[in-house]
């Protein structure tokens, strides 16, 4: 009688973990870099001297940035009462610190692309969501002592880790390191993984270590440092919002279930403010989108 061959037990899906597990503890990682014009924003947040119209100067240089910023400091986000046509007066209406997240997030926007029709619309997805979740994270920023532009920032960068792994996964399933799973399968090993990632993209991006430590810790925000809890806490409701808004919840659905969250009583935040915060954040996430 021939024996029978032993059946390999493990899934496609398990291999495709075990894969990224061993691409994030050895920092195998293939990261993008932040262009020439992202690294001179930073530069000139450093100097204490900088103002508003050197900053402008800095964005001048690049016509695709100066055009977002316009059309951001115009929107409804910042009740604008009228137009702004001139580069410094729309970065003194947005703030200094808003200009590098507008920067960052477009870096971060380019990540979100696939070849894959799956994982394209997959990544669309998870920005329109990060989009959404960056407005509702300033809105919880200011109602607390949370920076506002750092709580949009990490809105808007929470979910660039899944881009990142996507691209390892296209690369290692193109050179038949692991077969393809069903997509369904993909999906779960990323949402295990993918705020780790993202945190290293931005430690690598030198952005700063509280909104990396924001992001590593989005699903389990009580785990991180006591002086970034908060913004931890403000991030993972901002996230599940953003997926719900980007999936067509309805925002008061959303805000129902926020308040009945550990995160929502440890900011000491109530249905009504959730709520509110919630509805301005579907109708300006909206414009933001549009920036990009």
């Amino acid at each position: 009688m021939t024996a029978t061959q032993p059946v390999d037990q493990t899934s496609a899906r398990e291999q495709l973990g075990a894969l990224l597990d061993d691409c994030l503890a050895k920092g195998t990682l293939s990261l993008p870099v932040l262009p020439d014009v992202a690294l001179r924003v930073q530069q000139s947040l450093e100097d204490r001297n900088v103002n508003s119209a050197k900053l402008a100067r800095v964005i001048s240089a690049a016509p695709g940035l100066a055009a977002r910023v316009l059309k951001v400091s115009n929107s409804a986000m910042y009740a604008a009462r009228g137009e702004i046509t001139d580069l410094g007066m729309a970065v003194s209406r947005i703030g200094l610190s808003m200009v590098l997240a507008l920067v960052v997030g477009a870096v971060g926007k380019e990540s979100f692309r696939a070849k894959d029709s799956e994982s394209a619309e997959y990544l669309e997805n998870s920005w329109m969501a990060s989009v959404f979740a960056s407005v509702a994270a300033r809105g919880f920023a200011d109602l607390g002592e949370t920076p506002r532009d750092t709580a949009f920032l990490a809105g808007l960068l929470h979910a660039t880790g899944r881009a990142v792994l996507i691209q390892v996964i296209e690369r290692q399933i193109a050179l038949g390191t692991v077969e393809r799973p069903p997509f369904e399968d993909i999906v779960a090993a990323i949402e295990e993984r993918h705020a780790i990632a993202g945190a290293k993209l931005l430690e690598r991006w030198q952005l700063p270590q509280d909104v990396a430590d924001a992001v590593a810790h989005q699903r389990e925000p009580e785990a991180t440092e006591e002086e970034t809890r908060d913004l931890a806490r403000i991030l993972a409701l901002a996230a599940r919002f953003g997926a719900e808004e980007a999936a067509g919840e309805s925002p008061v659905e959303s805000a129902k279930r926020s308040a009945e969250s550990d995160e929502a009583k440890a900011l000491g935040l109530d249905f009504e403010a959730i709520e509110r915060i919630y509805l301005a954040a579907a109708q300006d996430g909206m414009a933001i989108a549009l920036a990009f």
